[in-house]
């Protein structure tokens, strides 16, 4: 049996990038830029338009960061004088046009049901600190 997930014959996604099968329209596949990059910008253009850019690319700011993007509602505010939390309307509108995402998750297991049925979980510094004492501190 070659890398087959018991259970799912259907979900495998090829360890290979390049024998993948491409991900479907409503799924954001992170690697391949070029499949969402035209979407980013669609999913901004009202705030994130051509002025916007044009000023970004005359005078980019010191630090570029993808989780904050005060450097770019900065931009916007100065361009066209609006006051726009970026990060908050991408990430509502990215939940509007893709059902899911295909990231990169590093882990080997046997069992994928738990990962069907509750998904991935984000790292909470507070339960995985809480975690670490109970199984350490008799």
């Amino acid at each position: 049996m070659k890398n087959e997930l018991i259970g799912y014959p259907n979900k495998r996604i090829d360890a290979a990038y390049h024998l993948r099968s491409p991900a479907p329209d409503d799924v954001w596949n992170h690697r391949d830029y070029e499949t969402w990059r035209a979407d980013i910008w669609k999913l901004i253009q009202d705030f994130a338009n051509e002025e916007v850019q044009t000023a970004f690319l005359a005078r980019p700011p010191e630090y570029v960061v993808g989780d904050d993007l005060s450097w770019l509602d900065e931009i916007i505010a100065d361009v066209l004088d609006i006051d726009v939390d970026s990060k908050t309307q991408l990430a509502q509108r990215l939940r509007g046009r893709y059902r899911a995402i295909r990231a990169v998750h590093g882990t080997k297991t046997s069992d994928l049901d738990p990962f069907y049925r509750e998904g991935l979980e984000p790292l909470a510094p507070e339960r995985f600190h809480a975690q670490a004492k109970k199984k350490c501190i008799p």
